[in-house]
């Protein structure tokens, strides 16, 4: 199968919960599928690692920065949670219409709360 996976963090170095679950989830599912990765990342140097070894395409996009006035006023403002805001993202929305365009894919794997 070919499968797009989605996180809203780099998977490598998987050093915490989320980052852990999700590179051996791609690890695993790499010996028997081919695996696509797009991901948030926190500059455009992200080290990608040995997930080049699982993935046959990495696609990231830098992840949006929040102030903490602008994290307040959704807050006070808006009926959505902070959360559900936290990874809003255009440039990362056009990245994923292109590739559900264009990859063909068995399956779509979206992982994290956002």
């Amino acid at each position: 199968m070919r499968i797009l996976f989605l996180t809203p963090q780099l998977p490598y170095p998987p050093h915490k919960g989320t980052s852990i679950r999700n590179f051996h989830l791609i690890k695993n599912l790499a010996v028997h599928h081919e695996v696509h990765l797009l991901t948030f990342v926190n500059g455009p140097t992200a080290e990608l690692g040995v997930l080049k070894d699982y993935c046959s395409q990495i696609h990231t996009v830098v992840a949006p920065k929040r102030s903490s006035i602008k994290r307040f006023s959704t807050l006070a403002l808006s009926l959505r949670p902070d959360l559900a805001l936290r990874l809003v993202s255009p440039q990362f929305a056009s990245q994923l219409d292109s590739l559900l365009a264009t990859g063909n894919f068995d399956l779509v794997q979206v992982e994290g709360l956002e």
